[in-house]
């Protein structure tokens, strides 16, 4: 995919200041580059605006399959680790030369979901993840980061729901390798999560499910292990499940969005309940991959364009076992949270996919100011 630019009018803007003030300018753009359990995404931010606001300058994804074998060989594959640091090396190359960010800033971070595969076992962890920072190291010459579950909510939270709004709302990630969330109270932020994700939820359900019950083990397993382990998470965290707002994020939600609404390319689409169990039946229609949705109700060609382009992203991200597994974990938290209640607004966040990592360089460019 390539960068997404600015408007014309703000990248003459932000060029013009450059030729002014080359120097300030530089100073004040800072890069991020995610590495997450089933993609990398890398961000260019701006501090450079009048009204204060961080300006995202650009952004970009690229599908990996670093954690494909970690649950059944425990390790990084040589392969994986080589890809992984040569996309991320490529990622790095192009946020300097394009926007002149130094060293210093610019940052390689590591998703909490990496490791979930690996979840107890510290000295794997430890191993795979030292492997990890001797790849990027060396095709970077960074020293990348890691953030936790919680950070990463915390991040995530800040970043997605808006000031006025956090008083009512909670968040809820189902990341490819964790489920996270949380909200605001009394100006803290109180976060859950569980080691289970749209892809380490399907790897988990493999192991016992046979060749042709996927999705009855997946059912299953979400009564056995998805519902304990949130209940778990949530405990003594009463105030969250009250909150009557609902961000959903993460790459179930935005490929159910894109399946069963793809007219609706807002920033907020419009969720209930219902839609869940018609995306789960939707993906069991076909056994093998994932099902045509009809596009002819549209009229408009941009929008049209738009739903066809997410739904190849959305067969080249997950496959339909994983996304059966997603829907389950999302099924977990309608019935933690009671998403079913009158007074519930649900709706997918669909920026919400960079929001812990556009936090986290937000957070680093702030504190350089």
């Amino acid at each position: 995919m390539a960068f997404r630019r600015l408007s014309n009018y703000r990248l003459l803007v932000c060029l013009a200041f450059c030729l002014m003030s080359p120097s300030l300018a530089r100073a004040q753009i800072h890069g991020g580059i995610e590495i997450g359990a089933k993609g990398i995404r890398a961000i260019a931010v701006d501090f450079t605006a009048k009204d204060g606001e961080p300006k995202i300058l650009s952004l970009e994804n690229k599908n990996t399959t670093l954690v494909a074998d970690l649950a059944a060989k425990k390790q990084f594959s040589s392969e994986a680790l080589k890809a992984t640091a040569d996309i991320v090396g490529g990622l790095a190359k192009k946020i300097r030369d394009d926007f002149q960010v130094p060293e210093a800033q610019l940052y390689v971070v590591g998703s909490s979901g990496l490791f979930a595969a690996l979840e107890g076992n510290e000295t794997l962890i430890k191993t795979n993840k030292e492997q990890l920072i001797q790849a990027i190291r060396e095709a970077t010459g960074i020293t990348m980061d890691f953030v936790s579950v919680v950070r990463e909510a915390e991040l995530t939270i800040t970043s997605v729901i808006p000031v006025k709004l956090r008083p009512q709302a909670v968040l809820m990630d189902i990341g490819s390798g964790n489920t996270k969330g949380g909200a605001e109270l009394s100006g803290k932020l109180i976060t859950f999560g569980i080691p289970f994700g749209t892809v380490t939820f399907a790897d988990r359900v493999k192991k016992e499910a046979d060749k042709d019950n996927f999705a009855i083990t997946a059912a299953r397993l979400r009564k056995e292990i998805l519902t304990p382990k949130l209940r778990d998470s949530l405990q003594g965290k009463s105030e969250l499940l009250k909150r009557n707002r609902v961000y959903l994020a993460g790459g179930t939600v935005w490929a159910l969005a894109t399946f069963m609404k793809p007219a609706d390319r807002g920033n907020a689409v419009p969720i209930v309940p219902g839609d869940i169990d018609a995306f789960l039946t939707f993906l069991a229609a076909n056994p093998k991959e994932l099902p045509n949705t009809s596009l002819s109700a549209i009229s408009d060609a941009e929008t049209k364009k738009a739903a066809t382009h997410d739904m190849d992203r959305v067969r080249k991200t997950f496959s339909r076992d994983q996304l059966i597994a997603g829907v389950e974990v999302l099924k977990a938290l309608a019935e933690a949270f009671q998403l079913d209640g009158q007074d519930k607004q649900i709706v997918f966040a669909r920026n919400a996919y960079i929001g812990w990592i556009l936090g986290y360089t937000i957070e680093k460019g702030m504190a350089s100011k």
